[in-house]
């Protein structure tokens, strides 16, 4: 549970085994339940400040001012939870352009109109004003509750020969608090039945026949889904043993997993909001739908939208309609066979080699309703699809010891591997390993790897049919920010990656202080042809920029030139790749060799990385995340230059403690920024501390531990470090993917073994 009361969780296991028939026969059975509690609304975090990158207001192009800052309490610009009059800017009256003198009108309890103080506008951004957050109605975190269970039997029917089934199932339940409905272009008319007498005769007067107004619908709640997984598996096996070491091992599998994805509530069905919002007095009247008066059986319920709190429990259920989801069953059949053994010596020792090959076949299904196939919700729209491929495989690897005992070396080992693939979709690949060790001593090792690794694009990044959603964006074409249908597909074109790897490090664990080790690795990954989506911004920018590939996958309307809809996908980007370094460090000592007056073992561990590059190249242009804490649509887009983690644990008989150190390095929130783009591009390191005990009664039963812990036991506070992009109108202000957004939190658990 955390400090706050949230996060409330529980979780129990379960694993019995037994022999039988004299050991010839094994069965094992585990189970685990847990429910894991929803987090609170971000609100409740004293940390939340509403944080966002936004255009700087005292920027000019000669005051030397950076563009942009970090400001708290920003909202959304383009609607309020009563409904803001945003549009059109300009309009004809009496045959001359003016202003729109609407503009900034927003509309209060009970429908009344209210001037609107905007603030400083920053695209979907606002600050300084009358603005509200959207992001108020972000939680911490969503409720999963699952189960899961795994058997095996197995039974030596021959000497040698072991036959074996394995079953597991495993059902997992999950909410998905997305996001409130909003909208920043709805059409009212003049004669709208609800609109204000004072904003319907000022209209007429200036010759409006309409105008667009943004309301975000806070007084209807966050839209919520589900997230839905049951998982069946069944493997069959035989596996045995032969000669002087030789040993092998054949099965099949069949597995199944079913998604269900949406399923959203309070997701309004665009045609019905359109037509209930568009309400008007009928000849006797009556507040109908102005749909109705041409066709009166069409069900339509007026909506009043023109302040919180107007609508209707009719209208919303005939808005919101029947529900967005999607059905997915992904299958996955695997038959295998391996050999392992030692055939041959040398001087140096016996030679290891494993051999193998496998075939497997993935397929996917999925199934949607007929609204989502036209597009008609707010957010969902799945659309159905399937696929298949399948894979044949074959492997060799070796472990060849080149010299032994010798002045110079203590041991020298060769190891290699070597896999062919062939993808019925993306055709053959080879991929390979050469690796060596180098003993000097008992006290250093050396060791490095070089390979060439590939990875296959996965069944969602092939077929995945589409889905659509409202996208806030930033145009530079038309300097405006606005809201379109975007709509995410796969692509059954993509070919496998390839990775070029090189690894090499040093082990020493010195004579001189027993107990010591260090290690050091340098690592150096390039992909060619790597799988990657980048966000729909990123392909307006770089159209904008001159990169024409990318104008494809953007549709503008032909008479205003607005985007109406945007398609990404994974594509096949040049290349992407990271260097750096492992760190690793650890020393364990008994106390009573220091003196005489301690006992107890005390035992240090620390890890870290350092990522000097971490950089993605598309269609030319090279973005580099090492060092960037905040984040764009990713995880990867957030690469810290350092992470550590250290452990120190003392043990006294039952009884042992352990202090746990969490360092995330300081960073950027940009890394493309510099001093005279933005005004506080920097993100604090940040270091988190957790403290575990746990005491063994070791004469119940065959043992009996109790144990508890406390995560961020300092309750430290995420730094600023705010999305940066026409979403930043939704999010936290902080980035959860790196930094504890829940604060102090409590676990305690006990242990048995009979």
């Amino acid at each position: 549970v955390a400090e706050q009361g949230d996060f409330r969780t529980f979780k129990a296991e379960l694993s019995l085994g037994a022999k039988f028939a004299d050991g010839r026969g094994h069965i094992l059975v585990s189970g685990e339940f847990h429910d894991d509690g929803a987090g609170d609304l971000i609100t409740t975090r004293d940390w939340y400040k509403r944080a966002a990158v936004i255009n700087n207001p005292a920027w000019t192009s000669t005051n030397g001012q950076p563009r942009r800052i970090v400001a708290s309490n920003t909202g959304y610009s383009l609607a309020t939870g009563g409904g803001l009059i945003n549009g059109p800017a300009t309009i004809v009256s009496g045959g001359v352009t003016i202003s729109n003198p609407l503009l900034n009108t927003q509309f209060g309890p009970g429908g009344v109109p209210i001037a609107y103080n905007p603030g400083f506008v920053s695209g979907t951004l606002s600050v300084g004003g009358n603005a509200e957050s959207i992001s108020d109605i972000i939680r911490l975190g969503s409720p999963v509750n699952g189960k899961s269970i795994y058997s095996r039997l197995s039974y030596e029917i021959v000497p040698n020969v072991t036959a074996y089934g394995e079953f597991s199932y495993a059902k997992v339940k999950s909410k998905i608090f997305a996001r409130i409905f909003q909208r920043d272009n709805i059409t009212i008319k003049s004669d709208n039945a609800f609109l204000d007498p004072a904003i319907r005769d000022q209209m007429v007067a200036l010759g409006m026949s309409s105008f667009t107004l943004g309301r975000v619908a806070f007084d209807w709640g966050a839209l919520e889904g589900r997230n839905d997984r049951e998982q069946t598996r069944y493997a069959v096996g035989l596996e045995g043993k032969f000669g002087n070491g030789w040993s092998w091992d054949a099965y099949y599998q069949h597995g199944k997993t079913d998604f269900t994805l949406g399923d959203w509530s309070q997701d309004p069905v665009t045609a019905n909001f359109n037509n209930a919002v568009d309400a008007v007095r009928a000849p006797n009247g009556a507040i109908v739908c102005r749909s109705s008066l041409t066709n009166p059986g069409n069900g339509c319920v007026p909506l009043n939208i023109l302040g919180p709190g107007q609508e209707t429990a009719a209208a919303l259920a005939y808005v919101n309609g029947p529900r967005s989801v999607q059905y997915t069953t992904v299958k996955q059949d695997v038959a295998a066979v391996s050999l392992r053994g030692e055939p041959f010596s040398t001087w140096a020792g016996p030679v290891s080699i494993a051999l193998g090959g496998e075939y497997r076949k993935e397929s996917y299904d999925a199934t949607t309703t007929a609204l989502d196939q036209t597009g008609a919700f707010f957010l969902g729209n799945y659309k159905p699809s399937k696929g298949s491929y399948d894979v044949k495989e074959g492997f060799l690897e070796v472990l060849v010891p080149l010299l032994a005992n010798m002045p110079i070396a203590k041991a020298v080992d060769f190891n290699g591997a070597v896999r062919y693939t062939d993808y019925s979709l993306s055709g053959s690949v080879a991929s390979w390993k050469l690796g060596l060790t180098w003993d000097v001593n008992h006290q250093l090792r050396f060791r490095g790897t070089r390979s060439k690794d590939i990875r296959a694009a996965n069944l969602n990044e092939l077929f995945q049919a589409g889905f659509v959603q409202n996208q806030a964006i930033n145009d530079p074409t038309t300097g405006t920010s606005y809201t379109i249908l975007q709509t995410t597909t796969g692509n059954p074109a993509l070919k496998p990656e390839k990775a070029d790897t090189l690894t090499l490090g040093a082990v020493y664990r010195p004579e001189w202080l027993r107990g010591l080790a260090m290690s050091v690795d340098y690592f150096d990954i390039k992909v060619k042809g790597a799988i990657f989506t980048q966000a729909g911004q990123v392909t307006i920018d770089q159209c904008r920029a001159g990169v024409t590939s990318q104008c494809q996958y953007i549709t503008r309307d032909q008479t205003s030139g607005l985007i109406t809809r945007l398609t990404v996908m994974p594509l096949n980007v040049n290349s992407e790749g990271t260097k750096g370094l492992d760190f690793e460090l650890s020393y364990r000592a008994n106390l009573s060799d220091w003196t005489s007056g301690l006992s107890g073992n005390l035992t240090l561990r620390a890890v870290g990385t350092h990522v000097n590059s971490r950089y993605v190249i598309s269609n030319g242009i090279r973005t580099e995340y090492a060092g960037q804490n905040a984040n764009l649509s990713s995880t990867s887009d957030a690469v810290p230059s350092w992470r550590w983690m250290g452990n120190l644990t003392y043990e006294r008989g039952a009884f042992s403690t352990t202090l746990t150190e969490r360092v995330i390095s300081a960073g950027k929130i940009n890394n493309a920024w510099g001093p005279s783009d933005l005004a506080g591009n920097h993100v604090p390191a940040v270091a988190y501390t957790d403290l575990s005990v746990s005491y063994d009664f070791k004469r119940i039963g065959n043992g009996l531990q109790i144990y508890a812990a406390v995560q961020n036991l300092f309750d430290k506070d995420p730094p600023v470090a705010p999305v940066f992009g026409p979403q930043g109108f939704l999010q936290t202000g902080t980035n959860p993917f790196l930094y504890d957004t829940v604060g102090r939190q409590f676990r305690a658990g006990v242990r048995i073994k009979i």
